[in-house]
């Protein structure tokens, strides 16, 4: 017999409303980075290595650097010190592109909505985690669920940060946050939950278009798949050797 999944207990608006007004919506904070993975391309080749934390693959070196506190609580719109960028440790020039995975589960196990809000030329799109100080000069968001640094990192250098902080929007708390159920009210079930943000990095070498065929930029006619892999593509071509 299958085991039935649990389903968030519902509150009273007015219960809930006391709740917010207290700030008793918290989370644990719990930093995972498990996804460090390089991809090189050298004579039509590709290479790949998978490893925690840092990566490596032959002359090209890459560390994740953060700053974060793990175990932090957080209120909604309580901001969260979390500062990611990364440092070439070895000794050839580098691309490199980051993917932010948030991950959130109530206290009872059930998987909750964790999107990264974002403000794009249409307007701001339904998120539930703000990423706080976004350096939109000199990082794009490709739209692909990576943000590339628009620069080459040389040896001993790093990028800049990509953001500075995170925060539980108050989405979580007006009703906009619903799992595919829309006839649902989920406010109460943030509460006591868990988010975990893991980092994936990749980086690959200056040379040449190969970063463009090793993260997939184009389509099977040439084209780019969207005009932001695009604005990568020209701030990379300037950087390449």
């Amino acid at each position: 017999m299958k085991k039935k999944m649990k389903q968030p207990t519902k509150m009273s608006r007015k219960t809930f409303l006391s709740l917010k007004r207290k700030g008793v919506i918290s989370l644990g904070i719990v930093a995972i980075f498990t996804l460090g993975f390089v991809l090189v391309n050298a004579a039509n080749n590709r290479k790949s290595d998978l490893v925690t934390n840092d990566f490596t693959v032959s002359h090209l070196e890459g560390k994740l650097d953060e700053t974060f506190e793990p175990g932090t609580e957080t209120a909604v719109n309580k901001e969260i010190k979390k500062e990611v960028k990364v440092a070439n440790t070895g000794n050839t020039n580098l691309f490199v592109r980051i993917m932010v995975l948030p991950e959130m589960v109530s206290k009872d196990g059930i998987q909750l909505p964790a999107n990264i809000k974002k403000t794009t030329d249409t307007g701001t799109t339904a998120g539930q985690i703000e990423l706080l100080n976004y350096n939109a000069t000199e990082w794009i968001d490709g739209g692909d669920d990576y943000y590339y640094y628009t620069k080459k990192i040389a040896p001993e250098k790093s990028s800049t940060s990509l953001f500075t902080g995170i925060k539980l929007d108050e989405s979580v708390l007006t009703g906009q946050a619903k799992p595919s159920n829309p006839n649902e009210f989920y406010y109460e079930v943030y509460d006591g939950g868990s988010l975990k943000i893991a980092i994936k990095a990749e980086t690959i070498t200056t040379d040449g278009d190969n970063y463009q065929t090793a993260w997939n930029m184009k389509d099977e006619t040439g084209a780019f798949k969207s005009t932001s892999l695009e604005n990568v593509a020209k701030a990379l071509d300037k950087e390449k050797e």
